[in-house]
């Protein structure tokens, strides 16, 4: 790598550097799920005034009756609905299909109130706040602000790579991650961009991020989990998981409760990223976790729903599905709720994991999938200033390096370093790796109201 120096002085003072351009090796990954239609259940559910929703990969939105399982309306769909959770405000619901729609509907009919076309397909959890909903795109790399009574577009973003990511609001801005490796942080109300914080992998998820004291708490396929400061976008800590991290996690009781695809759950001190427990289970983490009176619930690929002592890491109980339970949770009166790729959602007690009861989606065929990991290395040139270019306040983006990588394309601009460098990170050689996972599942349970692996 070619550095230059000017105005240096030899000797043990100060001496003051000016760098070039110059490269270095960098590892990123995509890492893509392909659903197809089934009964596969991993939308989050929301639950109001005794009714819970969620969406479903039969193209479905649900309203259940939260006290006994009963349907009470079922919207379809152009698409899949996968990792998008409802956001309720008002009577008004909102969310995402595959088919490209941000929906709203009308919570107690069931009726749409209007859609908006965002992109080819999108995952993404919307959030409502003060008359906009937020909400990302997918392959289009932008991420919206909606007005929540006409869906008309009212400005956008946007970014480096693709976005599947929930987005959360601090004041007066809203935050979320990317493909891209960055956290994002704009003006909510106009999309300006305020600050990005870099990682090393993909970062996404769909729960909105958990913020406590101004400090935002998320994870990336850099294998880490980031403390970031949500007024300066300067790290607070990190700590190094064994694989990818794709969610947020809960804080409580002065401690970070949050999973890994490393098949552990973590509680780390909320100031200092230091580890207190850690629980393993038998298969990735992929939920967010919920607290309540001080247990904590997840689920996890080993086909498990836990609940763990938030003091301890003990399990508290446990209960088996029919497959993998990615589905982020919510607890409402002595009940917590949840789906899973066995195309079920249940409903538990929450203190003894008893079941209270089960609803089956309209097909018990879960949802063929296809999971695709791709690693690439290659030299990226760093620029030591960042530019930004402002098309005008409805149409902001970014001005970006392009490295043309493999069959696809990553746009990705690294012009800041951590002071937590790795070895990796600077490598001088140069090589291109891919390694592609795929895998496929298909459950076929036929049920009635109890499905045959429950005893």
């Amino acid at each position: 790598m070619d550095i230059g120096f000017e105005g240096f002085e030899t000797g043990l003072g100060n001496f003051e550097m000016e760098l070039s351009d110059f490269n270095v090796k960098k590892d990123l990954s995509r890492r893509i799920w392909e659903y197809e239609y089934g009964g596969t259940i991993v939308s989050g559910p929301s639950v109001k005034e005794g009714t819970v929703y969620f969406g479903c990969c039969d193209y479905n939105v649900y309203s259940l009756d939260a006290e006994n399982g009963k349907e009470k309306w079922r919207f379809r769909t152009g698409g899949v609905i996968l990792s998008s959770s409802p956001e309720i405000h008002g009577n008004s619901l909102f969310i995402t299909s595959e088919d490209g729609f941000l929906y709203c509907i009308d919570r107690e009919s069931g009726k749409v109130k209007w859609r908006l076309m965002i992109d080819k397909k999108s995952w993404s959890c919307p959030t409502y706040n003060e008359g906009l909903v937020y909400v990302c795109g997918f392959e289009d790399k932008t991420f919206y602000a909606v007005n929540a009574e006409t869906g008309k577009e009212v400005w956008r973003f946007r970014t480096g790579d693709i976005i599947s990511s929930a987005n959360s609001i601090y004041k007066n801005n809203v935050l979320f991650g990317c493909y891209d490796g960055y956290l994002y942080c704009l003006a909510k109300r106009n999309g300006k961009l305020l600050w990005r914080f870099k990682t090393g992998g993909n970062v996404f998820g769909d729960k909105s991020f958990a913020i406590k004291d101004g400090i935002i708490i998320f994870g990336s396929f850099d294998q880490n989990i980031y403390a970031v400061d949500c007024e300066t976008g300067k790290e607070v800590w990190r700590f190094k998981t064994g694989h990818g991290v794709d969610q947020t996690g809960c804080i409580y009781d002065g401690k970070v409760f949050i999973g890994s695809h490393d098949n552990n759950f973590y509680a780390l001190d909320f100031k200092t990223g230091k580890e207190v427990w850690r629980f393993e289970t038998g298969g990735r983490i992929g939920s967010v976790p919920v607290e309540f009176r001080g247990d904590i619930y997840f689920g996890s690929a080993d086909n498990y729903f836990y609940c763990l002592d938030s003091r301890t890491g003990k399990e508290v109980w446990k209960f088996r599905t029919g497959n993998i339970n990615w589905c982020n949770p919510a607890i409402s009166k002595g009940k917590v709720f949840f789906g899973s790729t066995d195309c079920h959602f249940y409903a538990l007690d929450v203190l003894t994991g008893k079941v209270a009861w089960i609803f089956e989606a309209s097909t018990l065929t879960s949802s063929k999938f296809r999971e695709e990991e791709k690693l690439v290395s290659a030299e990226i040139t760093i620029k030591p200033e960042k530019k930004y270019v402002k098309d005008d306040e409805k149409y902001n983006k970014i001005k970006e390096e392009t490295v043309s990588l493999s069959d696809y394309q990553i746009e990705s601009e690294y012009t800041t370093i951590s002071e937590y460098r790795q070895k990796s990170d600077y490598d001088t050689s140069f090589v291109i790796f891919e390694e592609v996972i795929e895998f496929e599942e298909l459950l076929t349970p036929r049920i009635s109201f109890f499905p045959s692996f429950y005893t």
